[in-house]
Formats: C-alpha cells, sequence, structure tokens
C-alpha cells in the first residue's frame, strides 16, 4: 500500500450518509481511502451509501459512494466505541466510487496536512 493511501489524518467537519435512511454526522479522520465518522446509529457493515462532507477552505462538498467497512458501537464508557476505544463510536467508510477531481482534493488536503512527529516517523517507514 502507498504510504499516501495509508496515511490518514484528523478532521473535523459534519457529513452527511444517505443510504435506506438520511444521517447527519461527524468527520473524525480522513485518508484517501475514505473516512471515519462519528455517527450514531451506525449503517450495517457491507452498505453502500452516499456521504457528503466539506474541506477546509473550501466551498464545494466532496461526494462520494463509500462503502461501511467497520463498525464501532458504543461501549459502556460515555464517548468510547466498543471495537476500538480511542474512537468515539461511528464507523469506517471506503470509497468505492468517487471523481477524480474530488479524490485529488482529498489527496492535497492530506499532504498539506502536517502530522504529529510521531506518526510522521511511523509513516517514513511504511515508504
Amino acid at each position: 500500500m502507498r504510504a499516501e493511501a495509508a496515511r490518514r489524518i484528523a478532521s473535523t467537519g459534519p457529513c452527511e450518509l444517505e443510504g435506506p435512511s438520511r444521517q447527519r454526522g461527524t468527520v473524525w479522520n480522513l485518508s484517501v481511502g475514505g473516512l471515519y465518522v462519528v455517527i450514531e446509529p451506525q449503517p450495517e457493515v457491507g452498505a453502500t451509501v452516499r456521504v457528503a462532507f466539506g474541506l477546509p477552505n473550501e466551498d464545494k462538498p466532496v461526494r462520494a459512494e463509500a462503502r461501511i467497512a467497520w463498525r464501532n458501537p458504543s461501549s459502556k464508557k460515555r464517548g468510547q466505541g466498543a471495537a476500538a476505544f480511542s474512537l468515539p463510536p461511528g464507523c469506517g467508510l471506503e470509497f468505492v466510487v468517487i471523481d477524480a477531481h474530488d479524490r485529488e482534493r482529498i489527496e492535497n488536503h492530506v499532504r498539506a496536512t502536517p502530522l504529529p512527529r510521531t506518526q510522521s516517523a511511523w509513516s517514513r517507514t511504511e515508504s
């Protein structure tokens, strides 16, 4: 896997998922391959949804079709997921159909965002 595809950055901002129902959530992190969304209830794993979200300093939203790759349901501790304790309850989405221009916009945003020192050292070993 290319380091750019694996690089994931923290992100915040509203997003909208549309599948069997329409839901609003919050983007928690973002990569060229997908995003993690804080949302409850989480759609079923394998479900395909349309997602729309913004990037900082841009007016036009990114729109894509995505697959629910995994879910992180609520745990007994408030604000903490049961499957991944370091994340709030939500789900991971993998882009399956995305416009080349939108993918490039995400890639540029991810590349331009500095990583925390510990993460940058790790990313260099993956290249």
